[in-house]
């Protein structure tokens, strides 16, 4: 039967096997250079020991080795929610927020028509925050289950 554990830590379990399959390396391998013993991350990949129980400088090791963000590397690994990641809705990072919607070429066409942002009602600034922010947590998933992040060997 397989552990809540296992089930959680499937993405990122998915992106070490994709990542040593592009490196065309072995668990051996992998496990050298990540300063761990084979039979410890086959155990890992395995559902049996949990990454969480790596020490920092061997959760950045695995990170490095992945070519991700550890927070991306947290998610994958269930440890983190995206949500988690985003910031705090006060009025200034609402504001920055918007801002940084006027400055994006993605998302320019969404700036507010005549009487600009301040004739915008403030639960409509923060709905549209909010979007902006899901909007760029997607793009971040999308980019980690994608696994390119992981180059192969030179």
């Amino acid at each position: 039967m397989k552990s809540e554990n296992q089930s959680n830590e499937k993405p990122l379990i998915a992106a070490i096997r994709a990542c040593l399959s592009r490196k065309e390396m072995t668990v051996q391998e992998a496990a050298d250079e990540l300063g761990i013993s084979h039979i410890h991350l086959s155990s890992m990949l395995n559902g049996v020991r949990r990454f969480s129980g790596l020490s920092q400088d061997k959760q950045d090791r695995l990170a490095a080795f992945l070519g991700m963000k550890k927070s991306e590397m947290f998610v994958l690994a269930g440890m983190l929610s995206p949500e988690d990641l985003l910031p705090d809705h006060s009025q200034d990072r609402v504001e920055a927020i918007l801002q940084q919607i006027q400055n994006d070429p993605e998302f320019r066409m969404f700036s507010m028509g005549e009487g600009g942002i301040d004739s915008t009602p403030e639960r409509i600034k923060l709905l549209i925050t909010v979007l902006y922010e899901k909007a760029i947590t997607a793009a971040l998933q999308a980019r980690a289950g994608s696994l390119t992040t992981c180059k192969a060997a030179s």
